[in-house]
């Protein structure tokens, strides 16, 4: 397993750095019911084309989107 260089914890997910790769964790059993039990995703810092953040109010929660070829992977 690599070395987890920076990790950060949300209110529904868990976002791990490593030496090449970008982990994406969602655990618990409300999160398999929303984002399937497969929620675990891993992107190629490579294949990362742009990060976005969306700050919380009050009203909703902050996101950070990693967004690879085309492809958006949100962690609400």
């Amino acid at each position: 397993m690599a070395k987890i260089l920076m990790r950060v914890e949300g209110m529904d997910g868990v976002v791990e750095l490593t030496g090449d790769r970008v982990v994406i964790n969602r655990p618990g059993l409300w999160n398999s019911f929303k984002y399937g039990f497969k929620a675990r995703r891993e992107i190629p810092i490579g294949a990362i084309s742009e990060v976005s953040f969306k700050p919380a109010t009050a009203l909703r929660w902050g996101e950070s989107e990693f967004v690879r070829e085309g492809k958006s992977f949100a962690n609400d």
